[in-house]
């Protein structure tokens, strides 16, 4: 089964001790926790997805409180240790701001909205 970085935290552990197979990864690039892992990509030309986590805040949080969170998870994101563990679990740390997420979220709203669509998925 594909992994995404979404998946791959969970199931790191069940991969590195040959208890599951990775055919590939939906990942642009490969994965640096498994670098043997090709991505569909490289099979099926065109297919990836950058998969991404991020901090959100409520709507209205002022300015100074987001531009603090960001400063302090950039921060973070600069200790060696957290950098590894992130690396360790698939994980590539990217020190964005929330005007870059926002174009992120923005660019990747009319893909997955079509997915739903066509897939005609709905929420429990």
């Amino acid at each position: 089964m594909p992994l995404s970085v979404q998946s791959l935290p969970s199931a790191i552990a069940f991969i590195k001790a040959g208890k599951l197979k990775v055919v590939g990864v939906v990942n642009e690039k490969r994965v640096a926790a498994l670098p043997d892992a090709p991505t569909i990509g490289e099979t099926i030309k065109g297919f990836g997805q950058a998969p991404w986590y991020a901090l959100f805040a409520p709507v209205g949080t002022p300015a100074p409180i987001v531009a603090q969170l960001q400063a302090e998870v950039a921060r973070a994101l600069e200790h060696k240790d957290v950098v590894e563990k992130l690396a360790a679990v698939g994980c590539e740390p990217f020190k964005g701001t929330a005007a870059q997420l926002g174009a992120l979220v923005q660019a990747d709203l009319p893909k997955w909205s079509r997915v739903v669509k066509d897939t005609g998925a709905t929420v429990d």
